[in-house]
């Protein structure tokens, strides 16, 4: 598959793009992509979000793969920026007034804060995000993971129990 190099500036046009990149991991062109939005929805959550697990992948790509060139420094800075744009996709999803985009955007910025070892910030984002979106299973797992972590293990269990009852048929 040959990548071809073309840039739109209107916001929709750049997240189906971007989308299609980001399958195919094509991280770096996902991302230049979401960056040089000019036109259509500016203050749309999903920009930011997209562009945050844009970086993701491939800082996650780069961990996989040997890159002599990529340090932690860089990588830290990388996962900062990610956090930064995280935090503008909570601020437009409550401002659209869209829970559950506001919801994944608080666990994708507590996975980033794990990353930058912010445990604190990473536990009160799953905690937000379980009070936007109490019935998402995947919220209710990374609740139970996060209480877990800080010992409660009957609460992990009875969130892990009551998100599993969704995937019951």
């Amino acid at each position: 598959f040959r990548r071809v190099l073309f840039r739109s500036r209107d916001s929709a046009v750049a997240v189906a793009l971007a989308t299609r990149a980001m399958q195919r991991q094509d991280f770096a062109y996902a991302e230049s992509i979401l960056a040089g939005v000019q036109t259509g929805r500016q203050r749309w959550a999903i920009l930011p979000a997209l562009r945050a697990k844009a970086i993701l992948g491939g800082e996650f790509h780069k961990n996989i793969t040997v890159d002599p060139n990529s340090t932690y420094e860089q990588r830290e800075s990388r996962l900062q920026e990610t956090e930064a744009l995280l935090t503008e996709a909570i601020a437009f999803a409550i401002e659209e007034k869209h829970p559950d985009a506001a919801a994944e955007a608080y666990l994708d910025r507590s996975f980033a804060r794990t990353l930058l070892l912010l445990t604190d910030g990473s536990s009160s984002d799953v905690e937000e995000a379980f009070k936007l979106a109490p019935e998402n299973p995947a919220v209710m797992s990374a609740l139970a993971e996060s209480r877990r972590a800080k010992g409660d293990l009957d609460g992990a269990i009875l969130l892990v129990r009551k998100a599993l009852q969704g995937f019951r048929r």
